[in-house]
């Protein structure tokens, strides 16, 4: 049984006390509050949310802004203003140098939700810890580190290594330069620009991985994967669910592409050049590419593309599999 990571069981654990919390309040009220918070250098960002929205964005070198939305719910009128007045007069936020800590005194967050608007500067790595709401991070150098236990993730343009962990909602990434690795429970994972290498896995959702710039480990139990450009490595696994992958593999790369049950798709350029290995238990082997047969089966081709150089093994248990050309 796989265990959850310790920020993904955090992010759960804020959802359900938030509901179970929230049982039986019938007044609520709103309000906001700001921080302006002046730093130098690099900047950590430390945040920690049960309900709301989150989204960091870079602003001014030298200063953090947080920009607060209150919802604060109680038993009467009275009840929720008391509460909503405890939070905007003492905002959970503390700041020690350049480390900035939002929502970590989780006591002070009892029955209340905050949507966060954060402008930090660009050298700033981000942590952070969402029970529900759906949360943006743009424009950081990282390393970005985000969990979420409901709601979409959306990460673009981080300069370091970034890591997602989502229990249920989807999750899209763009323009990371560093390596990028993303656990989604249960939802969508899409990937586009990469430079690093992509290591992402679903139980429950798709995979589409777009330009991917170095090495990609893709794996679904239920959903398809789709890689788009890929050159580098690339393991691909969907037990229920097809697998496409169009690129170019470069000399010495390896593609392993499986398939429990759905078919397996290669779509590659005339010119590419790699030894080629299918086998489908039920299903047939099909290319339209030229290739000098080693071995063929009724079920199974082994062959030649080109002069050799990489390799492309696929194989699916139910279903076919298909090798492309490009052009």
């Amino acid at each position: 049984m796989r265990r959850l990571s310790p920020a993904l069981a955090f992010a759960l654990t804020i959802v359900v006390a938030s509901w179970l919390s929230g049982c039986g309040f019938v007044a609520s009220e709103r309000g906001s509050f700001d921080r302006d918070l002046t730093v130098t250098g690099s900047v950590r960002l430390d945040l920690a949310s049960g309900s709301g929205a989150v989204r960091i964005s870079p602003g001014p070198a030298d200063k953090v802004h947080i920009h607060g939305e209150v919802r604060a719910s109680g038993y009467s009128n009275d009840d929720a203003r008391r509460r909503l007045d405890e939070i905007i007069g003492h905002p959970p936020v503390d700041q020690s140098g350049n480390t900035i800590r939002v929502g970590k005194e989780r006591w002070h967050l009892r029955n209340v939700s905050i949507e966060y608007t954060i402008d930090v500067p660009p050298d700033t790595e981000v942590e952070s810890a969402l029970g529900s709401g759906a949360q943006s991070i743009e424009g950081v150098r990282g390393p970005v580190r985000a969990s979420s236990g409901s709601g979409s993730v959306h990460v673009a343009q981080i300069r370091e290594e970034t890591q997602i962990n989502a229990a249920s909602g989807s999750v899209e990434a763009s323009d990371i330069r560093g390596e990028f690795r993303c656990n989604a429970a249960s939802g969508s994972i899409m990937v586009s620009r990469t430079q690093g290498d992509v290591r992402a896995t679903a139980a429950s959702g798709s995979i589409h991985i777009t330009s991917p710039g170095g090495r990609v480990t893709a794996q679904t139990a239920s959903g398809g994967v789709d890689i788009d450009g890929a050159t580098s490595d690339v393991s691909a696994r969907s037990a229920s669910g097809s697998v496409h992958v169009r690129g170019n593999p470069a000399a010495n790369s390896l593609w392993e592409l499986h398939s429990v049950s759905g078919g397996v798709e290669v779509t590659v350029p005339l010119s590419a050049a790699f030894q080629f290995s299918g086998s489908a238990v039920s299903g047939g082997v099909h290319t339209d590419m030229p290739i000098v047969v080693e071995e063929q089966g009724g079920h199974s081709l082994r062959g030649r593309v080109g002069n050799g150089g990489a390799r492309i093994e696929a194989s699916t248990v139910s279903g076919s599999i298909h090798l492309k050309s490009a052009n």
